[in-house]
Formats: structure tokens, C-alpha cells, sequence
């Protein structure tokens, strides 16, 4: 599929920051860069819809462009938090090194962003990046006309097409909405799931199959069990399954099983299937999806191993046991180099201030071992963190790091400081104005 994309022109306006003048470069329409201390340059997205699967590159074929010279422009600000957390700010910040390259950013002038969906409706994001920057020769490339073209693999693209006049037909009153937001959108041929109508597309890497499956939806972290009982309830015609052939997926990947009856080659009552779920992480929704198919091969089981101790096994007088401690109370979502990481957190501390943690500890042995404290802290702006971390009064360890950079430390501390039942966690911030 090929595209052309023409780009209004650009405004550009004044700026200061820590006694330097800038420019601030602005296109109607289109948002900005985010990285932190870099150039702030305009940034826009396009949705393509692409099947189910597929994968979605992009290639620049030419541009229309123009130089223009003598410019410093303006870097994305630090995102900061005033008035004890109850509001946010912003704060000048250059990122020296980025500023003296002698290379344009953003490399690319096109390229793919996520995969996600319009309600059934797969979509990819098309970045467009229309001005690049030479910090170090304070150049502007400015490309006033884009022609790319779109290949995918794992599928075929609809065309660009004119986007409907008409109104929305009656079997998808969204027609318009995805006319208006997908550039080859076209009403009734959507890269659409075929999974059961009205429950909504699996995850690519799912089988598509048609009336053969069923979602099953977790809200908590736990081993499920799903009974003949439960599946006939939910529509699934239990009498005509082979469990031999049952699979479970979760975000198109498999999961192994256990199927209890299963030999027969029929799910008999008392039969039944188990599995671990974990539920969703995101600021959304706790819910995840995990769909359950039965035709085809079959699918992953649970090894069963034997783990009968045995006549020579020697009385156990104590053992280490982990015990894992977070709540999740706040979500931010530009988290810094935050791609794969997590993005939900206990508290904000901000400086000079100290949090306090019940932890309990049942079965404390005391005497002379220790025990090993992990915990998990991450830093709010580019300035120097200093914490110490305490535990029922005794201090474990004086951290110390820049910027906003994740820190995992692991603290050891005697067993002698430690109680059977309650304990108390301290995290203390001792430095004016860190986070």
C-alpha cells in the first residue's frame, strides 16, 4: 500500500530556558516528541488496520523538503510534581550529550509504533516524524510532503480509500468513527477477528476458530478450576468435546494444562480442567482474557512429577521462605525507559519526608542467620535520590543514585532485628527536594 501524507506548515515561536534562547517548532495537528532533554520536535500517528497476525513495516520512498539553518530548538521539559502531589509541572532540562550530536533527530522520518485494537478492529500506529534536527550544526530538515509505502507479512492490506459519506450502515454503527481514524479502513471489510460474535478478536497467535471457543476472564492470581459444570453453563456443548483436545491461550500464547478425565476421549461429570491465571496489570482493568479452544491437535499439559518424600528424609527444624510485598496504589504511564517495566507503584515520596510498611513475618527463627531485603525504588526526576531503608529501627542500607533510573538493591540484615509478627519497613528521604 502506498501513502502520501502532506504536512502543513510549521510555526515556530520563542522560548528560554536556564538563560538560553530556543525555538519551539509546532505543527497544527500534530503532537511532539517525548524523550526527556532531547530536541521537542512535531510527532503524529496514523492508524492502518491489518489482519489478524500480521506484522506491518513501513519504507520511505521520497519527500518533498526544504533546509533551514540557525536554529536551537527547544528540548522536551522534565515532567515534575509540585505542591506535596497535588499538582504537576514542567522543568527545563537539556540533555547535554543528545545536544551535541552531529546527526538528525529523529533518525527516521516514518516508522510503526503499538499494534492494538479499535474495538474488533486490529490496528497498527504509523509514526510520522515530518521535521528532523543537527543539534550540533543547528539544522532543520523540513519534509513537506511524504510518499511511503506500506508492506505487511502474515496477511494482505486493504487499499486507501476515500473515507464514507454515507451514514453508519446498520450493522456497525462505528463505521464513521473508524472511516474518520484508519487510513484504509473500508465499511464491512475490517481486518476483523472471526472468533465467536460479540465476544470480541483473541490475540493474534490464537487459532481462529469459529464457535469452538470461549473466554475465560481472571481477576486475581490463583489456580483455576473449570468443571463440565461450568462449561455447559457457559454455552460450551460439553457433550460433543474430546478434552484431549483442549488448549488454552493467553495473549496468543500457549499455556500448559491439566485435564482431569481426559483419557476417555469424553468430559464426563467430575471431570474437569486446571490452570494458573494471573490478572491484568494495567491502569484499566484488572481483568485478563484466556481463551479456551477444543478442535484441532492436541494441546499443552502439566507434566505430573512424583514428590512422595520417601522413608530416608531428614526432619526439616527450620526452612527460608520468600515473602513478597507490594501494593499497587499509583499508576504512571511515562514512566522513563519504562517499555517492559513496571508502571504501577506503592507511594511517592518526596523529600525531605519517610514512609512507614507493617510487614509481617510469621515462623521468625531469630538467632544468628540473616535474611535478605530486596526492594524496589525509582526515580522521579533527573536530580540525585538518597534513601535508607530501615527495618523495626535498624538501618540496612544508605542508597544512593541519579536521575530517573530504576534501583533493585538487596539488604541484608540479621535475624536477631527481625520479629515473629509484626515488623515495620522505614523508607526514609532524607535530601531536600528528592524524589
Amino acid at each position: 500500500m502506498i501513502a502520501e501524507i502532506t504536512i502543513p506548515d510549521i510555526m515556530t515561536s520563542p522560548a528560554t530556558g536556564n538563560g538560553q534562547v530556543f525555538q519551539k517548532i509546532d505543527l497544527r495537528g500534530y503532537g511532539y516528541t517525548c524523550e526527556v532533554g532531547k530536541p521537542r520536535l512535531p510527532a503524529g500517528g496514523f492508524l492502518v488496520a491489518v489482519p489478524e497476525g500480521a506484522d506491518l513495516t513501513v519504507e520511505v520512498l521520497d519527500t518533498e523538503r526544504v533546509l533551514r539553518e540557525n536554529h536551537r530548538v527547544f528540548p522536551v521539559p522534565e515532567p515534575v510534581v509540585e505542591d506535596g502531589g497535588k499538582s504537576t509541572g514542567e522543568r527545563f532540562y537539556l540533555e547535554t550529550a543528545a545536544y551535541s550530536e552531529d546527526a538528525y533527530y529523529p533518525r527516521d522520518v516514518a516508522s510503526i509504533g503499538f499494534y492494538g485494537y479499535l474495538r474488533e478492529v486490529r490496528v497498527a500506529q504509523l509514526m510520522i516524524f515530518p521535521v528532523q534536527y543537527n543539534p550540533a550544526r543547528g539544522t532543520l530538515i523540513i519534509h513537506k510532503k511524504i510518499r511511503l509505502t506500506l508492506t505487511v507479512s502474515g496477511g494482505t492490506l486493504l487499499p486507501v480509500r476515500h473515507r464514507p459519506a454515507h451514514a453508519p450502515s446498520k450493522q456497525d454503527p462505528y463505521d464513521r468513527i473508524y472511516g474518520d481514524l484508519i487510513l484504509n479502513y473500508a465499511p464491512g471489510q475490517a481486518q476483523r477477528s472471526g472468533i465467536s460474535p460479540g465476544l470480541g478478536g483473541p490475540h493474534p497467535g490464537t487459532p481462529r476458530l469459529s464457535g469452538q471457543a470461549c473466554k475465560i476472564l481472571i481477576e486475581t492470581d490463583g489456580i483455576y478450576e473449570i468443571t463440565r459444570r461450568d462449561l455447559a453453563d457457559g454455552g460450551v456443548p460439553v457433550d460433543a468435546i474430546d478434552p484431549r483436545n483442549m488448549r488454552l491461550f493467553n495473549l496468543g500464547v500457549e499455556l500448559p494444562i491439566l485435564v482431569v478425565g481426559e483419557e476417555d476421549g469424553r468430559l464426563d461429570e467430575g471431570d474437569h480442567l486446571e490452570f494458573f491465571g494471573l490478572a491484568n496489570t494495567s491502569e484499566y482493568s484488572r481483568t485478563n482474557v484466556y481463551w479456551l479452544t477444543w478442535s484441532g491437535a492436541s494441546g499443552k499439559r502439566m507434566p505430573e512429577v512424583p514428590c512422595g518424600p520417601g522413608d530416608t528424609l531428614a526432619t526439616l527444624e527450620h526452612f527460608m521462605e520468600s515473602l513478597h510485598i507490594e501494593e499497587d496504589h499509583r499508576y504512571y504511564s511515562n514512566v522513563y525507559r519504562g517499555e517492559g517495566k513496571d508502571h504501577w507503584f506503592w507511594e511517592q515520596l518526596i523529600a525531605p519526608c519517610s514512609g512507614t510498611y507493617p510487614v509481617t513475618l510469621p515462623g521468625v527463627l531469630g538467632g544468628s542467620g540473616t535474611a535478605e531485603v530486596r526492594v524496589g525504588l525509582r526515580g522521579k526526576t533527573s536530580t540525585a535520590h538518597r534513601t535508607r531503608v530501615s527495618i523495626n529501627g535498624t538501618l540496612l542500607g544508605d542508597l544512593h543514585w541519579d536521575g530517573m533510573e530504576e534501583l533493585e538493591r538487596t539488604l541484608t540484615c540479621p535475624e536477631v532485628h527481625l520479629i515473629d509478627g509484626a515488623n515495620m519497613l522505614e523508607i526514609d528521604c532524607p535530601g531536600s527536594g528528592m524524589r
